[in-house]
């Protein structure tokens, strides 16, 4: 069988997850090729396998009815030059042309919910509620139910990270002396989305005065204004640094004392043996700890509804017992062996694969003739209309 992989584009960490999806899905002998957006992120192509096929579509604007046509039709012609039978995507702009080409010419389809709010245009993809759910959190599943879809259809696969423990993570903590600063690394894009936390994260930072070291792996359109705002606080002391986009981060993560960042940022270095915390988009900073982990667990380790947010004070002396309290280091050990068996890549191929073989008996046939490829702009047209319709009834509602 043939794979269709819909990315949104081709950087952040849905390529990495998406990769060990391709990894299940090539051990049962079914082939990958990946579609999404190069131009934000040429760099993480290769994250696939070597001989993986890679494609540029547009971004697709979900509320743009010529947009999903485009798309639609885009992953029409790719699918039907390389015989596809399924098509799988972690990307939720995409969903409406997704769902239009699968209606159209009967691929399986299987959305993946990688966690975040889901959009309005895909809540109202009513037509979809048929089908397969994978999501990365509860709260999305908790989402989904609300938004119809049957419990029975969601499964919660939050499986998808391989990673090399430091099994001599406790030499490394009892090597920190009682005035050497902390090393703390932020893995974030520097983005609009991200901005007010990392700005906020700073300030923190600003205040403790050199005691805290912080240095910032990532990239985006918010990086011009954020290194310029540490450079402003760096004139005092210099705490903090970028580093650009790392490629290899495996390396860097090991290096520091706390790991900060949300979903696979801070999940990956836990699972690594490196004291992670969770940084939310208002600022607010959670610790992955075993008090914590059924809560940030459920919202992906995104930070969301987080209820035990430490204040500036809190967040030092947390730091500062990490430094001096080995007997508190030690029961991290319970946290980082819980986060390897939630994410762990190692389970993933007992829970993917009854999904994808159920869906392939629910699609058996497959055509892409021209009348497939007008059902597909019928269906596209249709998946706006759907959502046009029910904003204005819910404007006119209210």
């Amino acid at each position: 069988m043939n794979v269709l992989i819909k990315l949104f584009v081709f950087n952040g960490g849905a390529p990495f997850s998406m990769r060990e999806y391709q990894r299940v899905l090539m051990n049962a002998n079914h082939k990958s090729i990946v579609c999404g957006n190069m131009i934000a992120g040429q760099e993480q192509k290769n994250v696939f396998m070597s001989d993986t096929p890679c494609y540029h579509i547009d971004v697709c604007n979900e509320r743009s009815p010529i947009s999903i046509v485009k798309t639609a039709l885009s992953m029409f012609r790719l699918m039907k030059n390389n015989k596809v039978q399924m098509l799988l995507s972690p990307s939720r702009n995409d969903f409406g042309a997704c769902y239009a080409v699968c209606k159209a010419t009967g691929a399986a389809f299987l959305p993946i919910i990688p966690g975040g709010s889901i959009s309005s245009c895909a809540k109202n993809l009513l037509s979809v509620r048929k089908e397969q759910f994978i999501c990365f959190s509860y709260e999305n599943k908790d989402s989904l139910i609300e938004n119809g879809i049957a419990e029975d259809n969601i499964h919660v696969i939050s499986n998808r990270i391989q990673v090399k423990q430091d099994i001599s993570w406790r030499e490394h903590y009892a090597k920190k002396g009682v005035g050497e600063p902390l090393n703390l690394l932020l893995v974030s894009r520097l983005d609009h989305e991200h901005r007010t936390g990392i700005l906020a994260l700073m300030d923190r930072i600003a205040e403790y005065d050199g005691q805290l070291l912080l240095k910032v792996a990532g990239d985006g359109e918010c990086a011009e204004e954020l290194i310029g705002y540490a450079e402003a606080i760096n004139k005092r002391k210099k705490v903090i640094s970028f580093l650009g986009f790392i490629k290899e981060i495996e390396p860097i993560l090991l290096e520091a004392d706390i790991v900060i960042g949300k979903g696979r940022s801070v999940i990956m270095p836990v699972m690594m043996n490196r004291i992670g915390f969770v940084l939310g988009y208002d600022g607010g900073i959670s610790v992955c700890n075993e008090e914590n982990f059924n809560e940030l667990y459920w919202s992906n380790f995104s930070g969301r509804k987080a209820s035990n947010s430490l204040d500036d004070e809190q967040f030092l002396e947390l730091c500062q017992r990490i430094r001096r309290d080995s007997d508190y280091v030690a029961s991290f050990g319970r946290v980082f062996e819980r986060m390897r068996k939630a994410y762990s890549t190692e389970e993933l191929a007992d829970k993917l694969m009854p999904i994808v073989k159920k869906l392939m008996k629910q699609n058996s046939t497959v055509k892409y003739g021209l009348f497939q490829k007008y059902k597909t702009v019928w269906y596209a047209f249709g998946v706006y209309l759907k959502w046009l319709c029910t904003m204005v009834y819910s404007k006119l509602k209210v």
